[in-house]
């Protein structure tokens, strides 16, 4: 957004002056809301901005934020240290923060600062150079096929809203939609006879198709689904029992369930991505393609599923065998298998006599017979 046109949001004694810039005077507080609104103008969804609020606000209402009346303009660099050290200090405020959690409350601070120095409110951009602390590379473990149909399994025999939940689960598989897209998916998205689904991501929709088992499950969730009865004019696809339409809390609170009838402590709404991801690959996909449709705006987090498509797919170690393809030792191994005295190891059969005849067993370096 222009600062003309922010500086129009204010009185004409607020705005600064082309000489003395980053001296309006405007407080901590409201600076925030004028940057959620901005962000929401620059096409942001709103559950995004909810999420920068959840971050932010604790640095102007929490119990250790600045001071309520502090103006943009005076906040320092050390007021913001000091306010991250009290808020993510387990002794201090009592709360245990993930690595992520304050990577993310400090990339959302420095993209605040960033704003209020480029529309004028600071003079310089407090937070440059800030570095959050490291990231906790956890390595991403997608779900096996016997787990998937273990989990298939459990909601077939214990879930109250089966078609549903399965329809979900195998949709989610196929295509790597995030849980709040599948919230969001509208009747009017999904073609059936093509069997593809019009998703939309963050800032951009896209198309991504599904198997033919997915499309039959769906089918027949459209034939019983509530949506389909009379009465019922809710355009979203999936629904409660009351003809409401699911968030993304109800398709958290669907995997969360199953984390003890299957076994699976790490099962979330969020595997699936990992699984569509990391099988795309391992059959043959290519990163690119990969990247358009899980919505990725660029490859890095791509990468990280390239990585994990090599480290759980075996045969990229049989495909590269440094034995297999030396060739002289594959002479040599093929010939030391068919010698009777391994046949004879191998079977436990061996006996004195083969190790003192056998060219493969040497005779131990501390052997008497060895020496003369």
């Amino acid at each position: 957004m222009s600062s003309d046109h922010f500086t129009s949001q204010f009185p004409a004694s607020d705005q600064p002056s082309s000489s003395k810039p980053g001296q309006r005077k405007i407080k901590l507080s409201e600076a925030l809301e004028n940057f959620y609104e901005d962000e929401r103008a620059r096409g942001l969804l709103t559950l995004t901005v909810e999420g920068m609020r959840y971050l932010l606000d604790p640095m102007v209402k929490g119990t250790y934020a600045l001071d309520p009346g502090i103006l943009v303009s005076e906040v320092t660099r050390l007021d913001i240290t000091k306010y991250l050290q009290q808020r993510h200090d387990f002794e201090i405020s009592g709360k245990e923060y993930s690595t992520s959690g304050r990577r993310n409350t400090i990339r959302q601070l420095k993209s605040f600062f960033k704003w209020a120095h480029e529309n004028g409110l600071t003079q310089t951009f407090i937070l440059q150079g800030l570095k959050p602390p490291r990231p906790d590379y956890k390595r991403i473990v997608p779900l096996t096929d016997l787990e998937i149909q273990r989990i298939f399994e459990v909601i077939h025999h214990h879930s109250n809203l089966r078609l549903r939940n399965i329809s979900i689960f195998s949709l989610m598989l196929d295509t790597g939609l995030r849980r709040s897209e599948i919230a969001r998916l509208k009747k009017s998205d999904l073609n059936l006879e093509a069997r593809t689904v019009h998703a939309y991501g963050k800032r951009k929709e896209r198309l991504v198709g599904f198997g033919v088992h997915t499309a039959e499950l769906l089918k027949l969730y459209a034939g019983h689904s509530r949506s389909t009865r009379r009465g019922r004019n809710n355009e979203h696809l999936f629904l409660h029992r009351d003809g409401t339409a699911i968030t993304d809390a109800s398709v958290t609170g669907l995997f969360n369930g199953l984390k003890k009838p299957t076994g699976i402590k790490r099962l979330n709404a969020h595997i699936t991505r990992h699984t569509f991801a990391t099988r795309f690959l391992q059959r043959g996909g290519d990163p690119f393609t990969l990247r358009i449709l899980l919505g990725h705006s660029s490859l890095r987090m791509v990468a990280t599923y390239v990585a994990t498509a090599e480290a759980t797919n075996p045969d990229i170690l049989k495909d590269h065998s440094i034995v297999d393809e030396t060739r002289e030792l594959g002479m040599i191994i093929a010939n030391y298998t068919k010698s009777s005295v391994v046949r004879r190891t191998l079977t436990g059969k061996e006996s004195r006599k083969h190790h003192k005849t056998s060219t493969v067993f040497m005779p131990s370096p501390k052997s008497k017979r060895g020496k003369r």
